[in-house]
């Protein structure tokens, strides 16, 4: 369970989706830092997509490499489905996400193929399960609790 301290400071007044650079199309994007427990290195601010299809939350193979998470031949890999219809492989590993002031755990797939400067998908393992998140597509504007 997610502490009261982490409700409080996500929970605000509604925010805005993000227009996608040269288009009209708008996404509800929250900035995010991602770390490694055992590096301490830290990401600077990145924004993280709200996806409610997204099984878990995953990001570039790239991003987990950046900071500093190890891979080996005893990690489980795992074949994952993209919306397109790919298949790709995927590590698993649990990383410390922080929003505002708190910070807490989170299990992410990191994906290889994944182009680094594609957005990290927050989904339903690692970050809806700690949230509630009410979306209002015709405002393009969303609440987290």
């Amino acid at each position: 369970m997610v502490p009261k301290a982490i409700l409080s400071a996500v929970s605000m007044a509604k925010r805005q989706y993000l227009k996608i650079p040269n288009t009209n199309i708008y996404r509800p994007y929250i900035g995010i830092w991602l770390s490694h427990p055992q590096t301490e290195k830290k990401t600077p601010l990145i924004q993280g997509l709200l996806d409610s299809g997204a099984d878990i939350c995953t990001a570039s193979k790239e991003l987990a490499l950046w900071l500093g998470i190890s891979f080996d031949d005893q990690d489980h890999l795992a074949h994952i489905a993209t919306a397109d219809g790919s298949i790709s492989k995927a590590v698993k590993k649990v990383v410390i996400i922080s929003l505002e002031e708190d910070r807490y755990e989170c299990p992410f797939l990191f994906v290889d193929g994944i182009p680094p400067d594609q957005p990290i998908l927050l989904g339903q393992a690692g970050f809806f399960d700690h949230f509630k998140i009410c979306f209002d597509r015709q405002q393009k504007a969303f609440e987290i609790f």
